[in-house]
């Protein structure tokens, strides 16, 4: 219990340090999701590879044969004027074996107005942000897949700009037959060319390393390996053989065990007999399959009936058999 205390307040504290480095980074745009999609799960699809070109975005080992001669166009609207997008294009070069794609990722922050300590405006600005992304992606093994994006930034906040390049870099190792992906990433990996004022800032640098387990089997109903099964050993004409129930075994034993012998079954308590030169009876017909399957009923399969057997000789395909009780 005091271990669990002691990961809480770590878990804690690190969540509220993080919180403390919004404004350090400079072009912290380039995190925010590529696409309606990834926004509504969590913002980071990483470990995912299908037609999807954003996803290119995101990790560029993602980037695959499927999104061949795909484009994608997505615009977000948000509170105070603020807009931001994403399009992209991607090919397949059959002759390098690389998929590439292009991309513009923008920010548009709105209008802003200047104003004095006295709240007096006089006139307005803008403020946006763009990056131009170009990446490839290379299966170099069965399961193994790198990829690598180049970003050019240009940002502009009034009459402040910078520049900056930077890269990412990802590798996805996938099992197809399975649906198991394990990824690492480096996001965001450069430095600013230019400054805003002199001082230069840090870059929103995350690093990825996550796994995607394997795809849910849909649930089947299988047939017990091993069940209850009913014998029953009849005597000669005109004799009341005693039933047997064969042991509980496992399915590849039961054809086994019951090969024995009579002797090695486990009795069951034998019922009252019938009339004269009958044999013991519940009321209920019993029929043989020719495969040597026992069914059990009031009504008998046509021409399933087999001839009586001799007195204290055991069936081992009856003993082993589907039966009733």
């Amino acid at each position: 219990m005091r271990h669990l205390f002691i990961y809480i307040f770590i878990f804690i504290f690190f969540i509220e340090g993080k919180t403390q480095l919004g404004g350090k980074d400079a072009f912290e745009f380039l995190n925010l999701p590529a696409s309606a999609r990834i926004t509504a799960l969590g913002g980071h699809l990483i470990s995912v590879q299908d037609e999807d070109v954003t996803l290119a975005l995101s990790n560029p080992a993602s980037l695959n044969d499927k999104m061949h001669n795909r484009i994608s166009f997505s615009h977000n609207f948000h509170f105070a004027d603020i807009q931001n997008g994403y399009v992209a294009y991607a090919r397949k070069l059959d002759k390098l074996r690389l998929n590439v794609h292009f991309g513009v990722q923008y920010i548009n922050y709105g209008d802003f107005s200047y104003a004095d300590v006295l709240g007096n405006q006089d006139g307005t600005f803008t403020a946006r942000e763009t990056a131009f992304v170009l990446g490839a992606s290379k299966k170099i093994a069965e399961r193994i897949t790198i990829g690598a994006n180049i970003k050019g930034v240009f940002s502009n906040l009034e009459s402040y700009s910078s520049t900056g390049l930077l890269m990412d870099l990802g590798m996805n190792y996938a099992k197809d037959s399975s649906g198991f992906m394990l990824t690492l990433l480096v996001k965001n990996l450069g430095t600013e060319l230019t400054t805003y004022n002199g001082t230069r800032f840090g870059m929103p640098l995350d690093v990825h390393r996550r796994a995607r387990g394997p795809r849910a089997v849909p649930h089947r109903h299988r047939r017990r390996s091993a069940r209850r099964r009913h014998a029953g050993v009849r005597g000669g004409a005109g004799a009341a053989g005693p039933r047997y129930r064969a042991p509980l075994l496992p399915a590849g034993a039961l054809v086994a065990g019951a090969a024995v012998g009579a002797a090695d079954l486990r009795p069951h308590p034998p019922r009252p007999a019938g009339p004269e030169g009958a044999p013991a009876t519940d009321g209920h017909s019993t029929a043989h399959d020719l495969d040597g399957r026992c069914r059990r009923g009031r009504h008998r399969a046509p021409g399933a009936d087999h001839p009586p057997r001799a007195a204290g000789r055991a069936d081992p395909l009856r003993a082993s058999s589907w039966g009733g009780a």
